[in-house]
């Protein structure tokens, strides 16, 4: 890794962005963190800024004073409206919260790489292994949203030589995520003993460790020749969600336990129903391949929640 370099981190206080920027630290990187909320991490060679990502001119301000080298732009949570309103108005949202991290990024003088973290979600509901040549097709105001993002910096990318890349994680889990995720959510309800409701959990998914996504932006800053190049960052190891879910109940409460409801909640709309991608292109560029099985990852979210509700677990 490359000491002394300055880090900005969008979104540093998400659960991708807590990792994120423990690691950089980790790794003598200097990282300025602006989006919502401080952190603890506040000392030494971590600056947090508070800010609203909409406010352009305070965006501005603080990316010029910063001057980074490398910016990560992770800010933009999910959003699954299906509303004609809330989709339009998630849209312009993000949009501009982008876009405002762009335009400042588009004036430092040594930027020497913009990555944007993405999403699978992008491809929508198209035939699986999803392929980064692959034609995205999105249903989902947060899949377009991403999607809309990386065409303008690819267009960037290939016009003005800007130096971006996007990393399309798959679904992204692990100790310290919020439980408004599926993973997480379920695993916190079977903890607690509570019965927890889903779909019937006939779609295919995969997961992918926080640990090794981290690994993979720690692998694009010090990547060459990526300019404008879409990256896969996946398991390729698809689980169906049903079987995932039993497995989960009988190891956390015994083979003998119905604490999940399936059918309880019908399918989001436009939902895919079979989702995974294929990680080739991240193990040429960018030398990356996960290191941590979905068996290793689960055991561990688990034993960090176990000493989240209970310390002397």
């Amino acid at each position: 890794m490359s000491p002394d370099k300055r880090v900005l981190v969008t979104g540093h206080n998400g659960f991708i962005g807590r990792h994120l920027c423990s690691s950089l630290k980790e790794n003598n990187f200097s990282v300025i963190g602006i989006g919502r909320g401080l952190t603890n991490l506040s000392y030494g060679r971590f600056l947090s800024y508070e800010i609203d990502i909409l406010n352009k001119q305070e965006v501005s301000n603080i990316i010029q004073a910063n001057n980074p080298q490398i910016i990560v732009h992770l800010a933009g949570g999910p959003s699954r409206q299906n509303s004609i309103n809330d989709f339009q108005k998630y849209l312009d949202i993000s949009q501009q919260a982008s876009n405002n991290i762009i335009d400042a990024a588009i004036k430092l003088p040594c930027l020497e790489k913009f990555i944007f973290l993405g999403s699978c979600e992008e491809y929508g509901c198209i035939d699986p292994p999803f392929l980064e040549s692959s034609q995205e097709l999105p249903t989902s105001a947060y899949g377009l949203s991403k999607l809309m993002i990386t065409r303008y910096l690819q267009t960037l990318a290939s016009i003005f030589d800007f130096p971006a890349i996007v990393l399309r994680p798959s679904i992204v889990y692990g100790p310290g995520q919020s439980k408004n995720m599926f993973l997480s959510d379920l695993i916190n309800h079977l903890i607690e003993n509570k019965v927890f409701n889903m779909s019937s959990g006939l779609q295919t998914r995969e997961f992918i460790f926080i640990d090794d996504l981290i690994r993979a932006i720690l692998l694009s800053i010090e990547a060459k020749d990526c300019n404008g190049e879409i990256i896969n960052i996946s398991s390729c190891s698809p689980i169906i969600i049903k079987d995932l879910a039993k497995a989960l109940e009988s190891q956390i409460l015994g083979a003998d336990s119905n604490m999940i409801q399936f059918g309880a909640k019908d399918y989001r709309v436009g939902e895919s129903l079979s989702y995974y991608a294929d990680n080739t292109k991240a193990s040429r560029l960018l030398g990356w391949s996960p290191l941590i099985s979905l068996q290793d990852g689960i055991q561990r979210t688990i034993e960090w929640k176990q000493k989240k509700i209970n310390p002397h677990y």
